[in-house]
């Protein structure tokens, strides 16, 4: 009897010593829980100042002894894509061209366009897009030279760049300088010939140039035989070859005698001399000028006849 007192006097201290032991440990579980709340807290509310003062020490901890620091804006700069800075050029240059900039801030924008060409040109030597940026801008300066320099140095470059022959093309034409504008175009049409712009504008550059059948010739490309006869005799009309654009009407007629605009140029023409028009007296200046418009053409632009009697349109980059 004494016996089975002692085991179980044994037994229930054993059973209350792991009462104690399991309080024991859900008190720790309980209390690290607490803990981490309470840490957690101060990290993402009032412990920014702990948090930073940890982020340092890594830092410095990260750091190899003797390192040399490099502060961000010390590190080297991206060269950006010589197509960005065209097209950064091409909004300076526009807000050049399109009145927005005046004054002093039209200088600063043709500078710093002329800077993002250049750039572009440090990338990309061979980017045509920045060679004509930069001829348009010394055209836009009034500096006729210096814009064909910039077009001739892109075709050095690149020969086969149809849209710079065209451009340089309208440059000359600008100039009055038909012969060489002419050739240019010439070349361009011959790299692109189904572009119906570089086509018209050719045959006007050799209407111009008195080659009268090979402009027929060249027009005919792009259009049917009564109105290439009808392109030829307004630019004669407004020559004041006034018999030679008679029998090109005459001869437009021929091939399509439904082509009404023609009939209407015959019928002026044979009718009682009238006043000039407004279009006629703003072209009369225009035509004896030989000065440069400070204007930009691009590759698209597509010319008409009275592109080449009056002062061509201005016609800035698009800026994408």
């Amino acid at each position: 009897m004494e016996c089975r007192i002692a085991i179980s006097r044994q037994n229930a201290k054993t059973q209350k010593d792991e009462a104690a032991l399991a309080s024991l440990h859900l008190g720790a579980r309980s209390f690290e829980r607490a803990r981490l709340v309470i840490l957690s807290g101060l990290l993402f509310s009032g412990g920014l100042g702990c948090t930073q003062q940890r982020q340092t020490i890594i830092n410095k901890d990260a750091v190899p002894p003797g390192a040399k620091i490099v502060k961000a804006e010390d590190l080297p700069k991206r060269t950006p894509k010589a197509e960005t800075s065209v097209n950064i050029g091409n909004m300076r240059l526009l807000a050049a061209m399109d009145g927005s900039a005046q004054g002093a801030q039209r200088e600063w924008s043709l500078e710093d366009a002329r800077k993002f060409y250049n750039q572009a040109l440090k990338t990309d030597p061979k980017c045509m897009e920045a060679y004509s940026g930069l001829a348009q801008v010394e055209l836009t300066c009034g500096n006729y030279e210096g814009g064909i320099a910039y077009y001739q140095k892109g075709l050095a470059v690149d020969a086969k760049h149809a849209p710079l022959w065209y451009e340089m093309g309208i440059c000359q034409a600008r100039r009055r300088d038909w012969p060489a504008a002419q050739n240019s175009l010439s070349k361009a049409c011959d790299l692109q010939p189904d572009n119906h712009v570089f086509v018209k504008a050719l045959a006007f550059c050799q209407a111009k140039n008195g080659r009268y059948e090979d402009s027929i010739a060249c027009f005919k490309r792009i259009m049917d035989e009564g109105q290439a006869h009808y392109n030829l005799a307004r630019l004669l009309h407004h020559e004041n070859q006034d018999d030679l654009s008679r029998l090109h009407l005459h001869m437009a007629l021929q091939a399509n005698p439904k082509l009404t605009v023609a009939q209407d140029l015959l019928a002026r023409l044979d009718g009682p001399p009238s006043a000039p028009s407004s279009a006629d007296v703003a072209a009369a200046p225009a035509a004896n000028s030989g000065t440069v418009p400070n204007v930009g053409v691009g590759p698209n632009v597509g010319l008409d006849i009275d592109d080449f009697t009056n002062d061509l349109p201005q016609t800035p980059p698009t800026a994408n």
